[in-house]
């Protein structure tokens, strides 16, 4: 059987998508590191899996130019022939009061969080539509679209439209070849900028139901002993113990699973509270 293959957008420099090509390369996929413009940092992000035994190549493409995006799959697919996996991690996240804001800049997160999402998940769909095993594509949004913060319009208004463009693709994909699984996931506040201003920071943190700052961990892949028994893709009710907000309560998320070889993609939302609730009988926590 052929390695896998896994194409981790924005994943030159050691943030989200590195770590999320690391988890991937653990599990032995062979990781497609792309890069715009950090053609040092991604050289060394790909050094440094490779010497811990983990097979790495980098590419790299404006995602927001569909001639540059054309060019790097034909790159991936006349180098691999396959493509297992595409994770959407290039984004930005830029402040900016809404009186200040110009067209320029709502263009801008445009292109970076919509079009560099799109060009690349249709292109890459076409090669997983042709495939038997069909294939993953993941996006990115951001749990906050519901809840947005104060400065971020042209962020949320462009992260807001992942979960549509996801459902979209999902369709348009999946009715072409049923194996081919699109699904998005909304994380809270991860790997904050380092010149995010402390009150903002700390905002966005209260703001959470945990009341903590997220880590890369909390996005990837993790092994299940039960992968196995799970069907693809599944959706199910879990029954989590919160008791930092009340012993007696549970709070019940909405979690669909995706199976891959024996890791699970998960895509988390809420569901509800109440003091009784059920476990999935496959998996519980």
């Amino acid at each position: 059987m052929p390695q896998k293959v896994a194409l981790i957008t924005g994943s030159g420099k050691q943030r989200i998508g590195w770590h999320v090509a690391h988890a991937l390369g653990l599990i032995g996929y062979h990781l497609c590191i792309h890069y715009r413009t950090s053609a040092l940092e991604a050289k060394q992000s790909a050094e440094l899996l490779n010497n811990a035994g983990i097979e790495a190549t980098i590419f790299q493409a404006d995602l927001a130019l569909e001639s540059d995006v054309e060019r790097m799959f034909h790159e991936i697919k006349a180098k691999f022939g396959r493509l297992d996996v595409l994770v959407n991690c290039a984004s930005i996240w830029e402040r900016k009061d809404i009186l200040e804001l110009s067209s320029n800049d709502v263009t801008r997160h445009f292109e970076a969080n919509v079009l560099a999402t799109f060009l690349p998940s249709r292109l890459a769909g076409l090669m997983m539509i042709a495939q038997s095993e069909g294939g993953n594509i993941i996006t990115i949004g951001d749990w906050a679209q519901d809840r947005p913060y104060l400065g971020y319009s042209a962020y949320f208004a462009t992260k807001g439209a992942i979960p549509t463009l996801t459902r979209s693709l999902a369709v348009e994909l999946g009715s072409r070849n049923p194996k081919v699984r699109v699904n998005c996931i909304l994380p809270g506040p991860v790997m904050l900028p380092l010149d995010l201003p402390l009150q903002e920071r700390q905002e966005a943190i209260n703001a959470t139901l945990v009341r903590s700052e997220g880590s890369p961990k909390d996005l990837l892949i993790c092994p299940c002993k039960n992968a196995k028994k799970l069907s693809t893709p599944l959706s199910c009710v879990l029954k989590v113990p919160q008791k930092i907000f009340h012993e007696r309560y549970y709070f019940l998320f909405k979690v669909n699973l995706l199976r891959e070889s024996n890791c699970l993609w998960m895509v988390v939302e809420p569901y509800g509270q109440m003091g009784d609730s059920l476990f999935h009988p496959e998996f519980s926590i």
